[in-house]
């Protein structure tokens, strides 16, 4: 009955248009029965606690925290300035809370690239800060530049490898509480994935953990401001330690394996998507390479006019080209050859194994889309319709090139060419923690499909050269629990499928794994969410 309060006011909470992150998430959440359970969702009055300690332990919004703004799954969120915002609980932390606790705290939280912050910036803290004998909680940041995530207790803890800025990550602290030293009993899940941790050093050492009641406090220590800069959708706190497969599902439901790829634009729109007008500079494809010395770029133009044999203008795009009169009538003698178009986009913060670009495109008179260089199976041959185009590997970490080849046709008198794309757009995953992503020159392994999972998924993986190919599923831990593949293959394509059970002939209990491709030295990797 209680269950079912709490997620009939968490539908009243919801209802508006922009709202939360995928509703799964929250009945997940909840499902785990949390102590605390913050959603954000408030853009007046206090913060809501819909986790088991009730309305008692509601927050006050302190500063000025910006409310209402969006997250991912059309969600609502918070946003911190770096400046001394806080929100602070009603209720004092209660006894399972203090002392040495086991607990489990998580959120969802994206820190933009270039932030700063106060080190030991918290998400969640509770308890004094003196003296120093572990007498605090801390969920939080470590640094002044914001990316090493960061927990333990006043005045000992662990910190993990730079984390990826500018992406959502779902981070949540697993701490057992039978040891009684500060630096153990703690795993630390980024994304569904136990990260590495290192003691901080910076931190005195070895402390055992006394933890006082007071009352929670986001974004500031109990007597200390310890601001971050950065976006916070949903907080939970449980009184117990959180298995695996429940931080799996967690993340799982969160939706973040696929999130929004940013600067995607169709041709002929500004930043906002709205079309741009006849003669207008394209601010986000630029002409690179011209067969034509007379407009040899690098500005891409919205043309002034042009003929219907150019599939018609719909709500999206428009056709951009090297001159502004593209007419039959009235464009320049382009000679024939190649005109490319590049779109430039970041994938900081993304892993770019996981990366997924699609979209239509029409190139007069035909082309080849290349990636970073390489080109790609994704052709075109008309002018007069739209061709589907799949990009699903050759991604690298930081900026990628996309490069639209138009081939003009030799003719002679007005000879217009250019490039129309139509509903582009693309997901990728949050960047691992403390993995320096490996090029993908000599191999590639493609999305597994579905994921997450829970009767079979389908794993893609292309070789540029033949070679020995071992295909497996690993793991968090690193262990193989299926090879799939251990064999000489040919370069190019090639297929297979998990069914979910290991070497063994037993069923993979649910949780998070790796597909790992292996051949001629070199090793990529996908993550896996399996439910069943």
């Amino acid at each position: 009955m209680r269950l079912a309060l709490r997620i009939a006011l968490l539908l009243s909470c919801v209802a508006s248009p922009v709202t939360a992150a995928p509703a799964v998430y929250h009945f997940t959440v909840l499902n785990d029965g949390p102590s605390l359970d913050y959603l954000f969702q408030e853009t007046t009055g206090p913060l809501v606690n819909y986790g088991s300690l009730g309305n008692a332990f509601n927050g006050t919004y302190n500063g000025t925290p910006l409310r209402g703004v969006a997250t991912p799954g059309s969600d609502l969120g918070v946003s911190f300035d770096g400046t001394d915002d806080w929100i602070e609980s009603l209720g004092s932390a209660p006894a399972q809370f203090s002392g040495n606790p086991t607990m489990s705290i998580e959120t969802i939280v994206r820190i933009p690239t270039g932030a700063t912050s106060l080190m030991w910036a918290p998400f969640l803290h509770w308890g004094t800060a003196s003296p120093q004998t572990g007498r605090s909680a801390w969920f939080g940041l470590q640094n002044n530049t914001a990316n090493q995530f960061f927990v333990g207790f006043y005045n000992s803890g662990l910190r993990t490898a730079p984390v990826p800025l500018g992406a959502w990550h779902h981070v949540v602290w697993v701490r057992n509480g039978s040891p009684n030293h500060s630096q153990q009993g703690s795993t630390l899940y980024v994304d569904g994935v136990a990260v590495p941790l290192s003691p901080d050093t910076d931190l005195l050492g070895a402390l055992t953990p006394d933890v006082t009641s007071t009352t929670f406090r986001i974004n500031r220590g109990h007597d200390l401001t310890r601001s971050f800069q950065g976006t916070m959708d949903e907080l939970a706190l449980f009184d117990f330690a959180l298995t695996p497969v429940q931080v799996a599902a967690h993340y799982a439901a969160s939706g973040l394996s696929a999130q929004v790829v940013p600067g995607l634009f169709n041709t002929g729109v500004d930043d906002a998507g709205q079309l741009l007008n006849n003669g207008a500079v394209d601010p986000h494809y630029t002409l690179v390479q011209s067969s034509d010395p007379s407009f040899p770029g690098p500005n891409a133009l919205v043309p002034l006019s042009t003929d219907g044999f150019w599939y018609g203008l719909t709500v999206g795009s428009r056709w951009i080209a090297p001159a502004a009169d593209e007419s039959f009538a009235g464009a320049p003698a382009h000679p024939g050859g190649p005109y490319t178009y590049r779109l430039l986009i970041d994938l900081s913060g993304f892993d770019p194994l996981s990366a997924h670009i699609s979209g239509s495109w029409g190139a007069d008179n035909g082309g080849q889309i290349k990636l970073n260089g390489q080109p790609t199976t994704n052709l075109c041959n008309s002018a007069s319709s739209l061709t589907s185009f799949d990009l699903t590997s050759g991604f690298g970490p930081g900026v990628n090139t996309i490069d639209f080849v138009v081939t003009n046709d030799a003719g002679g008198g007005a000879n217009p060419t250019g490039l129309r794309v139509d509903g582009i757009a693309g997901t990728a995953g949050p960047a691992l923690v403390g993995v320096v992503p490996t090029g993908a020159t000599a191999l590639a392994l493609a999305a597994p499909a579905p994921n997450p999972a829970s009767s079979s998924a389908r794993l893609g993986y292309t070789l540029v050269h033949a070679g020995r190919v071992r295909l497996s599923i690993r793991n968090v831990a690193g262990r193989t629990v299926r090879n799939l593949l251990d064999r000489d293959a040919p370069a190019g394509p090639g297929l297979a499928t998990w069914d979910g059970t290991t070497d063994r002939a037993t069923i993979a209990p649910p949780g998070v794994y790796f597909v790992v491709l292996e051949c001629e030295g070199q090793t990529v990797s996908r993550r896996l969410v399996w439910l069943r």
